[in-house]
């Protein structure tokens, strides 16, 4: 909810009182992608606690979850360092070229966002390491057009999983449908084998954005039971109160 409280009629500037639903979670929730889809929701909870690498990628691909082990395994070198511009002048990794920086068009030549990031960067190893962890991956349903890509992405999670997971870590992935539940059974049947095979420590479900009706973020108030379909056991706390 929001309220609209001050308006400037010469600058048009508005000032709103914002009511939102907020919870709290046991471990630090942190998005690895596949975009900045997984990001937006916890921050519309006010779970987002940190600014970490991951949270606003533009790669949306089945390739996320490599591309993340590969970082942790090197240093992130192929975050900031392996970088390009493709044929539509969008900067993306060098090594997967899936993977875009579309949100951060001057990431190759600021400098002062390159630091930014390598700050976000330091943080994360502190975060993972320091912390009981739940990750959460989405992927969009449209990029696993191929048997050959549900492999990629189903192989990437199993690699998450036995490479990154500490003791008492977690693991949650969603596909995500724009309208219905377009063909993924595969994956789909794949994953949930997975769930059974390793029961508390990953956690699988298919989420609809219906974007004909929510465009780019899907409807905010399905985010809480997305999380617990996610094995969040997310805690409803009282109100987030602020101006903004």
């Amino acid at each position: 909810m929001r309220i609209p409280i001050f308006y400037n009629p010469i600058s048009k500037s508005k000032k709103f009182l914002h009511i939102d639903r907020n919870f709290n979670y046991e471990k630090t929730i942190i998005p690895i992608g596949s975009d900045c889809h997984t990001a937006h929701v916890i921050e519309v909870l006010h779970l987002r606690d940190f600014s970490l690498p991951f949270d606003y990628m533009g790669s949306g691909t089945v390739h996320s979850i490599n591309f993340v082990c590969e970082n942790i395994n090197n240093n992130f070198k192929y975050f900031i360092d392996e970088l390009t511009l493709n044929e539509r002048n969008i900067v993306t990794s060098k090594v997967y070229p899936e993977v875009t920086f579309m949100h951060f068009p001057k990431i190759i030549e600021n400098e002062k966002l390159r630091e930014t990031f390598r700050r976000r960067i330091k943080r994360f190893y502190k975060v993972i390491n320091d912390n009981q962890v739940h990750f959460i991956n989405g992927v969009p349903s449209n990029k696993i057009y191929s048997y050959e890509r549900a492999d990629i992405y189903f192989n990437g999670i199993i690699r998450f999983m036995n490479h990154h997971l500490k003791q008492n870590d977690k693991l949650s992935a969603f596909i995500r449908y724009d309208e219905n539940k377009e063909f993924t059974g595969y994956l789909a049947k794949k994953l949930e084998n997975l769930v059974k095979e390793k029961e508390s420590v990953f956690y699988f479900c298919k989420y609809i954005r219906q974007t004909s009706k929510y465009p780019t973020w899907g409807n905010p108030k399905y985010y809480p039971k997305l999380l617990k379909d996610l094995g969040f056991n997310i805690k409803e706390t009282l109100p987030k109160i602020y101006i903004k």
